[in-house]
């Protein structure tokens, strides 16, 4: 159980950033569109965070046609805020073991 839950948090912290990056990007490329201008480092950042964190919903939505706001949407998302949580905590789970495993080799 302890190790669901820390996946659900992972996977709670990376839906909450992928919508958070997802409205800076929007709300600043809306802002430049209407005043014009050239993007900023913040809007070329955020773009690329958009699609760095929304993958692979973005593929898979483009893919099967889903697409304006509805369940599906959402349950996709929500999938793959999940993959990248289970992803994100195996993958400090065993730079976690190789750290203490080598710390403790080194202390011996």
């Amino acid at each position: 159980m302890k190790r669901t839950a820390k996946i659900l948090v992972l996977a709670a912290a990376h839906f909450v950033a992928g919508l958070i990056v997802l409205g800076v990007s929007f709300s600043r490329g809306m802002h430049r569109f209407d005043h014009g201008g050239e993007p900023a480092l913040i809007d070329t950042f955020s773009d690329v965070a958009v699609n760095i964190l929304w993958f692979p919903f973005l593929p898979i939505a483009r893919a099967t046609g889903i697409k304006g706001g509805g369940p599906a949407e959402w349950l996709l998302l929500s999938a793959s805020s999940v993959l990248w949580g289970t992803v994100l905590y195996f993958l400090f789970a065993s730079l976690w073991r190789r750290f203490t495993r080598s710390s403790q080799t080194t202390t011996a």
